[in-house]
Order: structure tokens, then sequence, then C-alpha cells
């Protein structure tokens, strides 16, 4: 190999690199903004991130529903058992979401089944929803329930402890504001 193919060689070989390089530099702001929306990459299928989502749902939230009343024990009950399972945690919020809900329809004289959850498909069969509720508190639980099945079904993502209290948050303002309509 003499060193004019030495060279071209080295060249070739560089190129692709180079210019992934020269195309970071220039679109630097661009792809740190894209890059910071990125927690997870996964192959095959799309998972959406739960910490994300309950930035989203926080945002609604400031609009939809009043400020909790939870005390600080509350609070520190809640923090405990995030730290300890924030599946767990997520979880036990939702029950708490359903059994209002129940309470909810029992006030309003919807016929209900005792013996299993009251759901937000009941919620509508029962035309409970947008006259006492409200669309903001409807769109909250819908939007809480999906990330509950997402905390419960996929198991090879990580669901941080503050994600959690933050679900926690978000679970006991729609039921204050469920348990106030």
């Amino acid at each position: 190999m003499d060193t004019l193919a030495f060279v071209a060689n080295i060249i070739g070989s560089l190129s692709w690199p180079v210019a992934a390089v020269i195309i970071a530099v220039v679109l630097r702001r661009e792809l740190g903004k894209l890059l910071s929306k990125i927690k997870r990459i996964k192959h095959n299928e799309t998972e959406v991130e739960f910490k994300q989502e309950i930035e989203v749902a926080k945002k609604e939230a400031s609009k939809a529903l009043p400020e909790s009343k939870h005390t600080e024990a509350d609070k520190f009950r809640s923090r405990e058992l995030a730290e300890l399972s924030p599946r767990g945690a997520i979880i036990e919020a939702w029950l708490k979401v359903e059994a209002a809900l129940k309470e909810y329809a029992k006030r309003h004289g919807a016929q209900i089944n005792d013996n299993k959850p009251f759901t937000i498909r009941d919620l509508h069969f029962h035309s409970l929803d947008y006259n006492n509720v409200g669309k903001g508190v409807l769109n909250m639980l819908e939007r809480l329930r999906r990330l509950r099945n997402d905390a419960v079904h996929l198991t090879d993502s990580e669901i941080e402890t503050e994600s959690a209290i933050e679900y926690i948050e978000l679970a006991n303002r729609v039921v204050q504001r469920i348990e106030e309509a």
C-alpha cells in the first residue's frame, strides 16, 4: 500500500465521524434540547417515560384542581411508602381515587356494585361526569389511570420516588375535587 492509498483510506475512515462531530457542533443547541427530553431508548416499542407524563399532568392540574389540603403527616406517610415501593404507592393512591369515585356515585344515586371498583367508565355510563366533576378532572382521571397502568405493567422501567410522590399528590388533589363535587 503506497502513501496515497493509505491517506485515502484514513480520510475515508474518518469522514463519517468528522461529519457527525461537525453536525453536533453546528446543531448543539437543538440536539441538547432533544437529548434532554430523551430519558430512555427502547428498541421495537415506544416507552413513555413516567416522569415526563407526571410533569404534563402537574401542569394540567394547576388549571383544573384545587391545591391539596393534606396534612404533613399524610405527606410523610406517602413519602415513606414511595421510598419503599414507588409502584405500591401509586397503586394505593389509585385505589383511593377509585374509592372516591364510588362514594361520589353513591351520593348522586348511581346503582353500583359494591363488590367491584368504580371506574371512570362507570362514571361515564351513569352520566355523572361533566356537570358535577368537570372535564379537567375527567381528563386528569384518565391520565392518572394510564400512569397507574404504566406503573403496574411496565415493570422493566424504573419509577423514581419523587415521581411516585408527585403522582400521589395529583391523585390526592383529584380525590379532594371528587369529594367536593
